[in-house]
């Protein structure tokens, strides 16, 4: 066994993060937060930066039955000092990812090597035809994934002894909550400002809540319900479609991708956020979004077809749930929910709560806990030890 100070390890992950923070995407955010918090609890840790095929042509390629994953993956030999290894699931899991694991555990037989899974099950993820055929190849080679993983970590609404075969540990999501600074109340809440901060899936199911705006407006609907879209994803062509088809233009506002600050900016003029609308595409009941943790930080109440996770059975009245269906959300029903919860708090109140709250439940220090205890008992010997 090692000392704490004498254990070194790496966390390998896709995006160049060592970039300025204000252009990353909240994952890329929550991996630095988690390298942080490695490193906070005396387990030495480093990134390295794995480059995956960037262009239309080059992911599509990689999907491609004989061809290779196009990712740059470390030399192993590289790597060969280290102690354990953290990576989060690629694209898809390949013969050269696996290939890559196996080299590993060949240069150094006692590596750990730790994977993270951040959505379980994720088929519904690979669904259309273009990704069919990197659906195929990760059902065939995750497989091979219990040869050389030692520990799986996973966030899942179902709790599982082992995945693909790999002893396996359910966490939840979470953030570095002082990295975030409590917005700001809103000068006016009669006009009532949403925002939606995501690279925007289909399961995120924003065209519900545009849906329903449409249909407030057109039932005689006077209250002005403007809506904030942050970010760059697969359904901004077909969400900004569907609101010029409804004519609400002037209700819904695309931001594109932002920086950190001007997202900041953006939440100082909203009073509610918008989670996830539509996890039940993928047959998922519970969410544990980045999003989620980081409104709760923000201190600002928010809406989720699915049950957030950290909120489950604790007594909070911050988060309102429409139906987890395709039905358009019903804005008369969001609209009561804001004005009586606005009502019962004050703004300021209702923020510092929200936000003690995400300390208490969201925050990095606690949500790696399983992780660091796992290395310290495997590398260590003693989880307490510091």
């Amino acid at each position: 066994m090692k000392r704490v100070e004498d254990v070194r390890g790496c966390f390998l992950h896709f995006v160049d993060i060592d970039q300025s923070a204000s252009f990353l995407s909240g994952v890329d955010l929550k991996v630095r937060d988690q390298i942080a918090t490695l490193n906070d609890a005396g387990l030495d840790c480093r990134f390295v930066y794995y480059r995956q095929p960037q262009t239309l042509f080059g992911k599509i390629r990689s999907c491609l039955p004989f061809c290779s994953d196009g990712v740059a993956w470390p030399d192993p030999y590289e790597l060969a000092a280290m102690d354990y290894l953290y990576i989060r699931k690629p694209r898809f899991v390949s013969k050269e990812f696996i290939s890559f694991f196996m080299k590993l555990k060949t240069v150094n037989p006692k590596l750990k090597i730790l994977y993270e899974i951040p959505t379980y099950p994720y088929d519904a993820e690979l669904s259309g035809l273009l990704l069919l055929p990197a659906r195929l190849k990760d059902k065939r080679w995750r497989t091979y994934l219990s040869r050389y993983v030692d520990r799986l970590f996973y966030i899942s609404d179902r709790a599982c002894g082992q995945v693909f075969g790999c002893p396996s540990t359910r966490i939840k999501n979470g953030i570095r909550v002082s990295r975030i600074a409590k917005k700001k109340p809103v000068a006016n809440l009669d006009s009532v400002n949403v925002i939606c901060c995501a690279a925007f899936m289909w399961w995120h199911g924003i065209d519900r809540f545009i849906e329903g705006m449409a249909r407030y407006y057109e039932q005689g609907g006077t209250r002005e319900v403007l809506l904030h879209l942050v970010g760059e994803g697969e359904e901004n062509e077909k969400l900004t479609t569907q609101v010029e088809r409804l004519d609400l233009g002037d209700k819904v506002r695309f931001y594109g991708k932002q920086s950190t600050d001007k997202i900041a900016e953006v939440i100082d003029q909203c009073s509610f956020g918008i989670d996830l609308l539509g996890m039940h595409r993928k047959g998922a009941t519970v969410s544990s979004s980045l999003k989620s943790r980081e409104y709760l930080a923000y201190g600002m109440p928010f809406m989720s077809s699915a049950v957030v996770d950290v909120c489950d059975g604790e007594n909070v009245d911050f988060i309102w749930n429409p139906p987890a269906d395709e039905s358009p959300v019903s804005i008369e029903d969001f609209l009561d929910y804001h004005d009586e919860i606005y009502a019962r708090y004050d703004q300021q109140g209702l923020i510092d709560l929200i936000r003690g709250f995400a300390e208490d439940h969201v925050d990095m220090s606690k949500t790696l806990d399983p992780v660091v205890s796992y290395i310290r008992k495997e590398l260590v010997g003693n989880v307490n030890e510091s």
